[in-house]
């Protein structure tokens, strides 16, 4: 009985024992699966987090990169799909920039340096002319490099080497439900001072002119004027800075008459070429600061057989952004000669061993006045470096006064005829020499395009050079060019190319019309052949010289311009400027979108001799240069500015001088703007160099 009653009590016991144990894992599955459902809600959440952390950069790319300062991207809570983003923007451009502390190999994987302080915690440098990626630092070293970015090549550094930046730092703080995710980025080309909305090295564009009532003697103005672009002016918008005088001056009695200018890439530098009254040529080199001539104060670079052409063009090779210097001297006037510009130093190099023979013989080709009594002379370059990160390749066209056309390539080490050993054509322009010849990249860096205008058949004749095979195409006459209705055939005089976004180059020609004023015509030429077509956009007329009072304002001066749009949004857009005497005589306008379609023409100002025009990156705003025409009612030198998105030119301008324009030839005001990160990475011109690196913090 006992025993009956003990197995029971146990069998109780078991029981309860039982129902606890079931209990508890029915808790505990419970308790899991809840687990799990909080584990996958918050995974979803993190995952959604990351998104709204990733789309605040993108949003914060896309603002800084179409002119937004770096300060102005603080944003909060900003909703975007089921999260949201917080941005805290920080400027890192180091107006006292740290140094190495030992030299560096091409292979270094880290940077020793005086202190990281003032430094982003990961972002890109600058050490002489390579950019640099790290991920992380410490107080004395950057880590996790990454060398050679940004279409610049890995290369050894000195110890006591700068180590500049110029990044915007960005956090961006995503939520979504209890998740939150960050991810940092970094915005900038990573260069030196002065802060651009690219991260760029300096201002973003500049602005050379000339005073003086004469060329030479009476009324002369032997110094070269200049503004740089204040990005922070006009409530935001930007304009010039106050007049600054270079401590260069060109020779005595004399006024400049001609100026080209170019910005390095990846260094706060830009080399001028100024050719004055007494036909001296010049070299100046822009430090940041100020000007200096490396030659020494006062020395010229040459002094060229007339002052009716420019006789020097400048352009720095891509992968080396060393610059190369073609001109022309009464020391060899049957050949061009060139310089270099290498590490600082400028070296007279010689002679480029252009094509011979020339036309006709040796002597009594063209003089001072483009006449007589002078071996022939090289009036005209133009050069294109080739835009693709691992070429120093430059192509060179030139004219002599005997209309005599040539081609040549710069390797980056020495100059080749690409094959052909004779002149391209005797029959360039006319006896006006005037600049009918252009070179040009399409915007992948593949293919270039050499075009001129040919007198004998009145047509533009073009030809192109294939990179990958190096192979030179056959002069080409673009037969099927007609010329607009009611536009009479004459020859083009002044040619210019400007290469597209989308490979393609739009032309711009200016024509003199049977002794009357010039025309203003452009076409396109088709990517992937030869000719210039007609189809899209077709041969266009803008200005008719036909009739008096009508038409271009001069023809002995190229009064036009065209320059595209550099904000993303507004890619294969662009502006026409040109000086009219048509109707309401002045500065005229026109819009081209890509492919096919220009925009009505509108009249600002007034009459205008020379137009020079550029596009500041990112921000997409325009500025030109405009040299009046003595007829004009301002008589001066001044500058219009507009934004981007196609924005109607305003009928004001900022006077850079107040004249009197007097001296109506040569190119006595001239705009450089910095150009877009657009570089095409690789030997093959394949894809864009990317500006943007991101990470998430540790």
């Amino acid at each position: 009985m006992n025993s009956a009653l003990r197995q029971r009590g146990q069998l109780i016991v078991a029981g309860i024992v039982l129902i606890v144990v079931v209990a508890l894992m029915i808790s505990t599955l419970g308790f899991l699966y809840v687990s799990n459902q909080s584990s996958s809600l918050l995974h979803n959440s993190s995952g959604r987090a990351y998104y709204a952390a990733r789309s605040g950069v993108e949003f914060s790319s896309g603002q800084y990169f179409n002119g937004s300062a770096c300060s102005s991207l603080n944003n909060s809570n900003v909703p975007v799909g089921n999260g949201t983003f917080t941005l805290a923007p920080t400027l890192f451009a180091p107006l006292a920039p740290t140094a190495t502390t030992a030299a560096l190999t091409a292979a270094s994987t880290s940077i020793p340096v005086t202190s990281t302080a003032g430094y982003a915690l990961h972002g890109r440098l600058l050490i002489d002319s390579e950019l640099i990626n790290y991920t992380s630092t410490t107080a004395t070293t950057f880590d996790g490099l990454t060398r050679g970015v940004g279409g610049t090549t890995a290369a050894a550094h000195a110890s006591v080497a700068t180590v500049s930046q110029n990044v915007c730092f960005i956090r961006s703080s995503g939520t979504a439900g209890g998740a939150t995710r960050i991810v940092e980025a970094t915005l900038g080309a990573g260069t030196t001072t002065s802060p651009g909305a690219l991260g760029t090295m300096g201002v973003d564009a500049m602005v050379v002119y000339a005073k003086g009532t004469a060329v030479t003697g009476a009324g002369f103005d032997r110094n070269i004027y200049y503004r740089l672009w204040d990005g922070s002016a006009n409530a935001g918008l930007g304009d010039w800075g106050a007049e600054q005088t270079s401590t260069q001056q060109v020779s005595a009695n004399s006024s400049p008459v001609f100026f080209t200018v170019q910005f390095a890439r990846t260094r706060n530098e830009a080399i001028m070429g100024v050719l004055d009254g007494n036909r001296n040529l010049y070299v100046h080199v822009w430090n940041g600061i100020s000007w200096s001539n490396p030659r020494g104060a006062g020395v010229a670079l040459a002094t060229a057989s007339t002052n009716l052409a420019r006789g020097i063009q400048v352009a720095y090779e891509y992968a080396s952004d060393e610059a190369l210097i073609v001109y022309q001297s009464t020391g060899n006037v049957s050949l061009p000669q060139y310089a270099t510009w290498i590490g600082g130093v400028l070296t007279l190099a010689g002679n480029v061993a252009t094509p011979y023979p020339i036309s006709g013989s040796n002597g009594n080709q063209c003089g001072t006045d483009l006449a007589t009594n002078a071996p022939p002379m090289h009036l005209w370059f133009r050069l294109a470096p080739r835009n693709v990160a691992a070429s120093n390749d430059v192509l060179m066209m030139s004219m002599d006064c005997k209309q005599d056309l040539y081609g040549m390539r710069w390797t980056g080490a020495a100059w080749s005829d690409m094959g052909t050993t004779t002149r391209w054509d005797n029959t360039i322009s006319n006896t006006n020499n005037r600049e009918a010849l252009d070179v040009a990249w399409q915007s992948d860096g593949s293919v270039a395009v050499f075009a001129y205008g040919d007198a004998a058949n009145q047509s533009i004749r073009s030809r192109t050079w294939t990179a990958a095979s190096s192979t030179l195409g056959a002069l080409t006459a673009s037969t099927t060019l007609a010329t607009p209705g009611g536009y009479t055939a004459a020859r083009f005089e002044w040619v210019r190319l400007y290469p597209g976004p989308s490979n393609n180059i739009v032309l711009m020609l200016q024509t003199a019309n049977a002794g009357t004023n010039p025309s203003l015509e452009s076409t396109t030429w088709a990517s992937g052949t030869s000719t210039f077509n007609t189809a899209a956009p077709p041969l266009t007329g803008h200005d008719n010289g036909n009739a008096a009072a009508t038409g271009v304002e001069n023809a002995a001066v190229r009064g036009f311009d065209f320059v595209w749009e550099q904000q993303p949004k507004s890619s294969g857009k662009g502006w026409l400027l040109w000086g009219s005497r048509t109707a309401t005589a002045g500065i005229y306008t026109r819009y081209f979108t890509s492919p096919a379609t220009w925009g009505a023409a509108s009249s600002v100002r007034d009459r205008t001799l020379l137009m020079q025009a550029g596009a500041l990156s990112p921000s997409g705003r325009f500025v030109a240069g405009a040299y009046q025409a003595t007829a004009s009612a301002n008589d001066d030198t001044e500058s219009l500015t507009t934004t981007g998105g196609g924005t109607a030119w305003p009928n004001a301008a900022t006077t850079l001088w107040v004249g009197a324009t007097t001296v109506q030839q040569g190119e006595r005001v001239f705009v450089v703007a910095r150009e877009g990160a657009r570089i095409n990475t690789g030997a093959s011109g394949t894809g864009v160099v990317s500006v943007l690196q991101t990470q998430e913090p540790p």
